[in-house]
């Protein structure tokens, strides 16, 4: 069953892994999904149709919605492989996706194994394996701020075991490896290295507003004003942060913070709020890291 809600703005909603599709030719959608066509700072074409995550005879697999259509089919469906985590650039122009064979903790700690690298053709549509990574512990996949991919891999060191590596690799829009370099951290010494995300726009593009968290309440700030507006109340920490193009809605999602680098079964939050409507327009909560893309 594909979960979609219709909402009466800009937003489409990517549930990954919380999408089941279970059949093939299972690809009417019941329900109808409105795309409304924002300004850009980078303008873009209009889209008519996205990527999402969704699960395929039991297995994370890459799907297109046609909005038009609104049908879906699936575009990487592999048995052996779990889909982990498909990154958009800012100009939705350029995808990438990683596959796991299998992950979870050993030992108390964690381990991602068989990890490939994967580029979407957005002229065709079609999938090519940019690199095989292999086995590692941690994985950390993002756009960087100069509009570049960057691969963040930690593994044991095969020489010394108290020794752990950091491999970071940097790609540009094409796949094409442009910066590369290993690290090594002695555990006993330097302590277990973390992953840290790129931190996520808490203040719009134009400066106008921006949020604060208080313990476990989300606030909008307005430049130029003392107050705080309130917006809800949370369960989990901050995930990602964006704003609609016309700064009149703020999207934000929640996560329960892990020491592992990939669960997809723990708890998020997603929120739509009117800035003008001062309201939360839509809520979603479950198992399921929840991403989203506006345009």
């Amino acid at each position: 069953m594909l979960n979609k809600t219709k909402i009466s703005c800009l937003v489409l909603l990517i549930s990954l892994f919380a999408i089941s599709c279970n059949n093939k030719q299972n690809k009417n959608v019941d329900d109808q999904v409105d795309s409304t066509e924002i300004r850009d700072t980078m303008p873009i074409e209009k889209r008519d149709h996205f990527l999402f995550v969704g699960m395929y005879f039991g297995k994370p697999g890459v799907f297109e919605y046609n909005i038009q259509e609104q049908k879906y089919e699936p575009v990487f469906a592999v048995q052996k492989e779990s889909v982990i985590s498909l990154n958009y650039s800012r100009d939705l122009n350029s995808i990438f996706f990683l596959t796991a064979g299998k992950s979870g903790a050993r030992g108390g700690l964690p381990f991602v194994n068989k990890i490939k690298f994967y580029r979407v053709n957005p002229e065709n549509g079609t999938v090519e394996m940019i690199e095989n990574f292999g086995n590692g512990s941690q994985l950390l996949a993002q756009w960087n701020d100069d509009g570049n991919y960057e691969v963040i891999i930690t593994s044991i060191d095969k020489t010394v075991s108290s020794y752990f590596n950091v491999d970071k690799k940097v790609y540009n829009t094409f796949g094409r490896l442009i910066d590369g370099k290993t690290e090594t951290y002695d555990i006993i010494n330097d302590g277990y290295p973390s992953l840290v995300p790129n931190r996520s726009h808490t203040v719009s593009s134009s400066g106008e507003y921006g949020i604060a968290v208080i313990e476990d309440s989300i606030f909008l700030k307005t430049a130029g004003e003392d107050n705080l507006l309130f917006i809800t109340i949370v369960n989990y920490e901050i995930n990602k942060v964006s704003w609609s193009n016309d700064e009149d809605f703020l999207f934000f999602s929640t996560l329960i913070p892990d020491s592992e680098t990939i669960n997809m079964q723990k708890e998020s939050e997603l929120f739509i709020y009117s800035i003008n409507g001062d309201s939360v327009v839509s809520q979603w909560e479950g198992a399921g890291a929840k991403n989203f893309i506006t345009f």
